[in-house]
């Protein structure tokens, strides 16, 4: 949160620093930080990664890059050194390539400085920028944030100005580039809300990647890319060549691509839709420069009907996370149509397919790419009660209904379930599982996460008392006699063709739970309402005498 009014980094070192404070040197580190104009309260943000290092003798060096929509902005460095108060102050020049670094456009080489001032405390920094725009106007910019991980390290050009050499004799040709692809950054329209902007990173050297995250697109489209690549050492001069990626015999990706320097960034898209199921895709692409093998970059992506709905507004959780995608995707089990039923149907699929979360000690020696729970928590105190049996890292499908109508113990009173309603039904960390509203809740949240809309439809009946005027409400026994009950909730799908399709969370059991349409759900004698019985009040008032119940009512006609 920005606060109401900023003063300038120097003024900051002075005010907010009492006499007499100890600071603790500032950790190297990579930070991501948001940046305004200056007097600009309520402007737009524009996302900046700074990079710390120490040089040695109280000396540091900052390389700042901003970060835009359409990929990254020039890069600029410099030295400094840290001020009685505390602040880091250096003068920046423009650096047209930095090995590791993914660089937008190189900047124009000048001899203007411009300046910066930071102050790290912690894993949090601030901070005050003089410089030029994406325009190239000289702007004042006041910005802060904190430590991230989700960066590769600037390596290879350590002067600002210099083209990235790194001190090794010039590359005759690819093969003796030492070239990798050190970064892929996926264009999708659909965020994973706890995912950054990299897919995929290995420094040049590294053993293994240091950031692997999944992403998400939509189901008939192909996959955009930007594929950044490193290189040990620059051509002597710039090589034409062939970028492709290959998953088993398909060559999905071929880019025209010219090599000039050690950091080199290139926009792909494959020649195909990746899927055309709702589905989790594991792509292990191998890279090559015409005949000049890359390596090979796993990335998991999810394929998904529509743009994300958040259906639950009542959810705790965002319906777009590792987790739901991970789940959602699965569970559709390779349906690729918004139809009412059969193995094509996706809200079918997910309705008989979804379950409880399974623990990550419950996994052994396997390790998912996304996990249900995180490593180290505790699993909900009702684990051990949940239906279905965990076996081979998976649970088998069963029904989620918790806690029991007479509960036995304290953590099975309702008390604990009854803020459940969509992904939270799964997701509560102490407390899982709900009743039939809470389930359909949960199914409306699922499909949301794949971009189908849906809501809670209550089967049920309610009104005014025609002579007291007090709340009553009509109860009913259940198809096969079970009862009286007040309501049941049951999910209500929008499909593609405009219709509407209902699915049962809770009544029957999968893998061939009840669905069909609202008027099959609604009919008294049909799948769920067996038939009407009493009307009782509302404020525990007992049962409703014939000359006070409603002549008109809420709910099922």
């Amino acid at each position: 949160m920005w606060r109401r009014a900023l003063i300038p980094a120097i003024a900051l070192g002075v005010v907010g620093l009492g006499a007499g404070t100890v600071l603790a040197d500032p950790a190297a580190g990579t930070y991501k930080l948001e940046s305004r104009r200056q007097g600009s309260v309520g402007g737009p943000r524009t996302e900046v990664r700074v990079w710390v290092e120490t040089t040695g003798n109280g000396g540091f060096k900052i390389t700042r890059q901003e970060v835009y929509p359409d990929g990254r902005g020039a890069v600029l460095s410099g030295t400094g050194s840290r001020s009685s108060g505390g602040w880091i102050r250096v003068k920046f020049k423009p650096v047209r390539g930095i090995s590791n670094l993914p660089i937008f456009n190189d900047s124009t080489p000048s001899t203007r400085d411009y300046t910066g001032s930071y102050i790290v405390n912690g894993n949090n920094i601030r901070g005050y920028y003089r410089g030029p725009d994406r325009s190239g106007q000289v702007v004042n910019r006041y910005e802060t944030g904190s430590r991230t991980s989700a960066e590769p390290v600037p390596g290879g050009s350590a002067t600002p100005g210099d083209d990235g050499d790194t001190n090794q004799p010039p590359a005759a040709g690819l093969a003796d580039l030492g070239a990798k692809v050190v970064r892929i950054s996926v264009l999708s329209e659909i965020a994973i809300s706890d995912v950054g902007d990299s897919q995929f990173e290995q420094p040049l050297g590294a053993e293994r990647p240091t950031v692997t995250e999944p992403a998400a697109i939509l189901k008939n489209q192909p996959l955009r890319a930007r594929v950044f690549i490193g290189a040990a050492r620059a051509p002597q001069q710039p090589i034409a060549a062939r970028l492709t990626g290959t998953v088993g015999n398909r060559t999905l990706f071929s880019q025209q691509v010219t090599i000039s320097g050690t950091s080199q960034d290139v926009t792909v898209a494959s020649s195909e839709p990746v899927s055309q199921k709702v589905a989790i895709n594991e792509l292990n692409v191998a890279w090559k420069l015409d005949d000049v093998a890359l390596g090979t970059t796993p990335l998991r992506i999810y394929t998904i009907h529509a743009r994300p709905i958040k259906n639950v507004a009542w959810d705790r959780t965002n319906p777009a996370t590792k987790v739901h995608f991970e789940n959602a995707c699965r569970w559709a089990n390779g349906a690729s149509k918004n139809i009412g039923q059969g193995s094509d149907s996706i809200a079918h699929q997910i309705d008989n397919q979804m379950r409880h979360y399974v623990h990550w000690k419950d996994l052994g020696n396997r390790e998912p790419a996304v996990p249900d729970y995180p490593k180290g928590s505790e699993p909900p105190v009702n684990y051990k009660d949940l239906g279905g049996y965990v076996s081979n890292g998976t649970r088998s499908i069963s029904s989620l209904y918790y806690p029991p109508l007479e509960p036995r113990e304290n953590y099975q009173e309702y008390t604990h379930y009854r803020s459940n309603f969509g992904w939270w039904l799964l997701d509560n960390p102490t407390h899982t599982g709900g009743r039939c509203n809470q389930q359909a809740s949960l199914v409306c949240a699922i499909v949301g996460t794949v971009g189908i809309k849906g809501d809670v439809l209550y089967l049920e009946r309610t009104g005014r008392g025609k002579r007291t005027g007090r709340p009553v409400r009509n109860y009913f026994y259940a198809q096969g006699g079970g009862g009286p009950w007040n309501f049941h909730g049951v999910a209500l799908i929008d499909l593609d063709d405009g219709s509407q399709w209902i699915y049962d969370g809770s009544f029957s059991f999968p893998p061939n739970r009840k669905n069909g349409t609202r008027a099959w759900a609604e009919n008294a004698g049909g799948p769920f309402i067996g038939r009407w019985a009493d009307w009782y009040y509302e404020d525990f008032g007992g049962k409703v005498p014939a000359d006070d119940v409603p002549d008109t009512w809420q709910g099922v006609q």
